[in-house]
């Protein structure tokens, strides 16, 4: 049973919107893909196995995935999940379609992607100089985010992402240099290393952390920047106004900032700058953290957390939106 309550162990109300497009694209999932793969248990990356929470058993998508909490550290998981194939065969052909809801990337979907990655510009920008700069992303879709780094002068915009339909289309829409591939394809490609590398909503989908963040270091010269942007679980936008819609059974990880800094230190980084959203930048580091991560009494904290946003949620239900309005801050984290 969830810590959460029953809502969260089956489809219910919350997932009618999973209609149409996402409808056939989450019943496809279910029918054509999964029943070939194999499903793996997966231990905490700070190692511990037997300490888990249950959160949820159903996803945002109405997909049956179990989203653990580790008593330990504080890391958010999925357990177990498919294995790599699985999820390289749903990201190629499947997973625009449930995310995005449509077929079709119209020019406005575009203009509107461009405006919502206006925040990450804004983040990356004030704390390094573009200017000049070689500037990659990963899981770079159609190349929106990069657009909005245009203004920055930044000296060239390269972008990887594994899906060719959404890489041709941008493309079109950005005229950037945007190639097929992901960190391994951008190593092999790249004749000079690069200033600053991106990945937004990217990380919470890697499968292997340790493994896919110490290639980054591959990418970037000595004086180069990591910028990594993921939904923050110490985030109460990441949570409202639907807990549910945190619960992602594509993202293999949820961090907060501090387990974040955990992975990233075992690869090499040292923080810049972060915060809860995240927003978070790293740069290259001689000390790495090769042990087991200590125990703390952030897991207590983020469990705490959750279970207030599920309470905002059951009051946001049962109270007139002014009432809301001065009650939410109550309830809602405060870094």
């Amino acid at each position: 049973m969830t810590v959460l309550g029953k809502r969260y162990e089956h489809l219910g109300p919350f997932h009618d919107y999973v209609a149409n497009e996402r409808l056939a694209a989450r019943n496809a999932i279910l029918q054509e893909v999964v029943p070939t793969g194999e499903l793996i248990q997966i231990p905490c990356l700070c190692g511990a196995s037997d300490e888990d929470v249950l959160l949820s058993s159903i996803d945002r998508w109405g997909i049956p995935s179990s989203h653990v909490l580790c008593r330990r550290c504080g890391l958010l998981r999925v357990t177990p999940r498919w294995d790599d194939d699985t999820y390289s065969r749903i990201y190629a052909g499947y997973y625009w379609f449930l995310a995005v809801g449509q077929r079709e990337i119209t020019r406005e979907r575009f203009e509107l992607s461009i405006n919502r990655a206006a925040s990450f510009a804004a983040s990356l920008s004030k704390h390094v100089d573009l200017e000049d700069r070689h500037v990659l992303e990963l899981g770079c879709s159609y190349g929106a985010g990069l657009i909005t780094l245009k203004g920055e002068k930044a000296a060239t915009l390269t972008g990887y992402d594994l899906d060719d339909r959404i890489v041709e289309l941008g493309r079109q829409y950005s005229g950037l240099d945007l190639r097929l591939g992901g960190v391994k394809e951008a190593i092999a490609q790249a004749k000079n290393k690069y200033d600053v590398v991106v990945l937004r909503h990217v990380f919470e989908h890697v499968l292997h952390p340790f493994e896919e963040g110490s290639l980054l270091k591959e990418l970037i010269n000595e004086n180069g920047f990591i910028f990594i942007e993921v939904p923050g679980v110490l985030n109460p936008g990441a949570w409202t106004p639907d807990p549910m819609t945190f619960f992602n059974a594509f993202h293999a990880y949820s961090y907060s900032l501090r387990t974040l800094s955990r992975v990233m230190e075992r690869c090499g980084f040292e923080l810049v700058h972060g915060d809860e959203h995240i927003y978070s930048i790293w740069k290259k580091t001689d000390v790495q953290r090769e042990s087991p991560w200590e125990s703390s009494d952030g897991a207590q904290d983020i469990l705490a957390f959750i279970r207030r946003m599920e309470q905002l949620r059951k009051l946001r239900q049962s109270v007139p939106g002014r009432l809301w309005n001065r009650l939410r801050s109550v309830f809602s984290y405060r870094s």
